[in-house]
Order: C-alpha cells, then sequence, then structure tokens
C-alpha cells in the first residue's frame, strides 16, 4: 500500500471523501491502478452522491481482480444505493427490486467466503441482513461470527444488540452495549448504542446525555444526531406514548403486524365516522350540506395528517433545541417540508377542483390548462439555479401558462368527454420535458461541483 492509498483511508475514515478520492486519483496517476484503488474510489464516489461513476469503477475493480475481496464489499454498498424501496403499511421499507437485493447480498457474502476473518464484512453482512432483508437471525450470527474476532469491536456489539432486541432479548442486548461501552469509552458509536436502548426502555434523560457525549467524540454522527433529536421529542408525554406503540409494534412478527395494523385502521375509521355522525345533527342544519363538507373534511383530514406526520410536528416543536439544529435534524425538516408542500396543496387543488365541478365544471378544462404552466414556473424558480436554464424553463413555462388555458378551452368537448384518464394524461404531458431536462441538468451540476473540488483539493500542496 503507497502512502498516499494510506492517506486516503485515513481521509475517508475521518469523513472527508473529497481528500480521500484526490489521494486516490494521484495514486492512479502514479501507477497504483489495483482493483482495491479503484474499490475505494468507488465509496467515495458513492458517499459523494455519484453512484452511476462508482458502478464503473466497481466494474473496473472486477475486471482486474474478481478475487478481491474489498471490491466485492465495495459492490454491495453500490448495489444497494441502486435499490429503490417502497413503504409498505405495517411492514415497513422493502426494496422494489428483490433481484438486486439478492445480487446485493451476493457480493457481501462472497467478500466473506473470500476472507472469512475480516470483521468489516462480516458487519456489512449483518447491516444488509438486517436492512433489507429483515432477517435478524441472520443478521445476529454474523455480528456474532464478528464479535468472535474482535471481542471489544463497538460496531459489531452495536450489530448484535440491535438484532437481540428485535428476538426480544432485550436484557443480553442491553449487557452487550454496557460491555461495549465499558471496553470504548471512548466510541461515539458505542455512546449511542446505549443511548437508544435507554430511549427505548423509557429513560429518555439519561439517553439524551449519552446522546450528547456520543456527538462530543463525533459531531458529524448521523445515528448519534438521530438518537439526540429522538430524545428531546421523547420530553414530550404525547410523543413518548406514541413511540413506545410504535416500537413495541415493530418487534410484533409480521403477521401480527398486519393484524395489529388493519384493526387499528378499522377502529380509527370507525372513530372518525362516529365522530362525524355525533356532530353532523348539530352542524349540518346550521351549515347546510356545503357548509357541513367544508368543516368536515378538513378536519377529518387534520386529524389524519396530524398522525402521519407527527414525527415531523414534534420535530418543529425541539426545533429551538441543540439536537433540532444538527445536521440530521434539517435534512428530516426538508423531507417532511417537500412532502408536505406537494401534499397540502394537492388537498387544496382536490378541493377546489370538487367545488368547481359541482359549481363550475365548464372551468375545468381552463384550470387543468393552467396546471402545467404553474408547475413548471414553480420548477423554474423553487428548484433551478439561476442561469441560462432557469430562463429557459421560465419561458417554457410562460409559454404553457398562455398556451395551455387557450388549448383546453378549444378541447372543451374532448375534457368533458374524457374526465377521467386521457385527461390526467393530456394534464401532465407537457411537464413531462422539463422534468426531464432538469434532472439531467442536476445531475451534471453535481458532477461538476464534485469534480471542482476534487481539483481543488489536488491542487493544494501536501
Amino acid at each position: 500500500m503507497s502512502a498516499r492509498t494510506a492517506r486516503a483511508i485515513l481521509w475517508f475514515d475521518r469523513g472527508s471523501v473529497i481528500e480521500a478520492e484526490a489521494e486516490l486519483r494521484a495514486a492512479l496517476a502514479e501507477g497504483e491502478d489495483t482493483a482495491e484503488t479503484r474499490a475505494m474510489l468507488a465509496l467515495c464516489l458513492l458517499r459523494s452522491g455519484l453512484p452511476e461513476p462508482a458502478a464503473q469503477e466497481i466494474k473496473s475493480g472486477l475486471a482486474k481482480d474478481p478475487g478481491c475481496a474489498f471490491v466485492h464489499y465495495a459492490n454491495s454498498y453500490v448495489e444497494e444505493a441502486e435499490l429503490e424501496f417502497v413503504q409498505i403499511p405495517f411492514l415497513g421499507l422493502s426494496p422494489l427490486d428483490g433481484a438486486k437485493a439478492r445480487a446485493c447480498l451476493k457480493s457481501i457474502v462472497r467478500a466473506v467466503e473470500l476472507e472469512p476473518d475480516e470483521v468489516r464484512f462480516l458487519l456489512r453482512l449483518a447491516e444488509v441482513q438486517r436492512v433489507l432483508f429483515n432477517r435478524w437471525r441472520e443478521a445476529l450470527s454474523a455480528a456474532e461470527q464478528a464479535l468472535a474476532l474482535e471481542p471489544n469491536h463497538p460496531g459489531a456489539a452495536i450489530e448484535r444488540a440491535t438484532a437481540l432486541s428485535h428476538l426480544r432479548r432485550k436484557a443480553e442486548a442491553r449487557e452487550t452495549l454496557a460491555s461495549a461501552l465499558a471496553a470504548n469509552p471512548d466510541s461515539s458509536g458505542a455512546h449511542a448504542g446505549v443511548g437508544w436502548a435507554l430511549l427505548h426502555a423509557g429513560d429518555h434523560a439519561k439517553a439524551k446525555a449519552l446522546f450528547d457525549e456520543a456527538l462530543r467524540l463525533n459531531a458529524v454522527s448521523d445515528w448519534a444526531q438521530a438518537g439526540a433529536l429522538e430524545a428531546a421529542k421523547h420530553r414530550y408525554r404525547s410523543y413518548r406514548v406514541i413511540a413506545t406503540v410504535k416500537y413495541w409494534f415493530i418487534h410484533q412478527p409480521v403477521l401480527l403486524r398486519l393484524i395489529y395494523g388493519l384493526s387499528a385502521v378499522v377502529g380509527a375509521g370507525a372513530l372518525l365516522v362516529g365522530i362525524m355522525k355525533a356532530f353532523d345533527p348539530v352542524v349540518r342544519p346550521r351549515l347546510g350540506n356545503e357548509g357541513t363538507a367544508l368543516v368536515m373534511v378538513p378536519l377529518m383530514f387534520a386529524v389524519i395528517l396530524s398522525v402521519m406526520f407527527h414525527d415531523a410536528i414534534f420535530a418543529w416543536l425541539v426545533r429551538r433545541q441543540p439536537a433540532g439544529q444538527t445536521s440530521s435534524a434539517a435534512v428530516q425538516r426538508t423531507a417532511v417540508s417537500e412532502q408536505l408542500g406537494i401534499l397540502i396543496p394537492g388537498l387544496i387543488g382536490a378541493t377546489v377542483l370538487g367545488l368547481l365541478k359541482w359549481r363550475a365544471p365548464s372551468s375545468l378544462p381552463v384550470l387543468f390548462g393552467l396546471l402545467p404552466g404553474v408547475w413548471s414556473l414553480w420548477l423554474a424558480f423553487a428548484k433551478t439555479p439561476p442561469g441560462n436554464l432557469r430562463l429557459w424553463l421560465t419561458a417554457y413555462a410562460v409559454l404553457l401558462l398562455i398556451i395551455g388555458p387557450l388549448t383546453a378551452t378549444s378541447w372543451r368537448e374532448w375534457f368533458a368527454a374524457h374526465d377521467r384518464m386521457w385527461s390526467f394524461v393530456a394534464m401532465i404531458a407537457p411537464i413531462v420535458p422539463p422534468g426531464i431536462v432538469h434532472e439531467f441538468a442536476e445531475r451534471a451540476r453535481r458532477q461538476q461541483a464534485h469534480d471542482d473540488a476534487v481539483a481543488a483539493v489536488s491542487r493544494e500542496p501536501h
């Protein structure tokens, strides 16, 4: 291993992936073109949010040495990055493409076969079994193999404790984490792991102290930041009740989760219907049918949204606390804000469309004609940085705002005849081109920003 590769590994372990990539590219330029170097470069690119170039580096590494365990290990991360997940009600996240998920598992299994005594490969195997397949016993087995090789490894202890907790062996899980903390007093991960265990046990005060210490040791740890935010939200009794129910629920067998989840939905629906029926005789005589709908429907959606986005609500409540000002909390708030930015206008739009269809159905085609231009205008100013692309998207949006209503008015009878699928297709078709252009431009912008950062680091004297 050259000095440059050694420095790249140190930079990578510290989270400085641009500096690590600069060292690796310099090593490649100096002739150190090995499978391990290519795999390490792939991991750097993946951390920088560039999965396509990372996949190309993995291909180069496999071509140089298909028997290199580290390349297969790195490939498991690249293949996982290509996965898309779907949120299945009551069951959690699940990969859409089972074949790709199995390919990811196959890669890390191959790495373990080639080097069965490498702790990080065993930990990665435990992680893949846990995250992609919910195979807690297999994850526990891999974690225990890693601990047998390195008894005081904090990551192995955390993986073992996580699996034990999901297998309802909570006492063993807490004992494992306590031992890991005693053996690794300077490990941020060990402190965060014990903090999560205490949080799930209901002791949020002690958990907060451990998360604070974990962040003192490693301020950029996503796991510790998430734990600190969760501990801050646990200060509210109502959130503690919700969190206790959620934690109990996810540890139930799959079949029971489905039964309990469906029962909860049916019960909540029956409760809402009962409340609406109870208030209906009081409200309807005073407000009439329209007024009753305008009052009851928003209230019903408000209750549903408060349940769906309770995490975001409590994250907003603790926003002024240190735990609510970390980068992880900011990412969560941004993600939820974007979801609400789509959901709330959608609900408002659906309400307006319903009223218009009832009161003024002839205006619907004109409204449909305006929507693509409005969306394109939002894309231009909210999602596109200043420059030529914004100008082109703005011009396209203005053109749609003019042509859309005119076209919709001319096709009024056609819209009326196809008020479902075909009118929807006609509505969204004009937004496809700017969406595609924006996506390609955004990828090119990220790639250019990344290349500029690597070039800037490469020019610095070492």
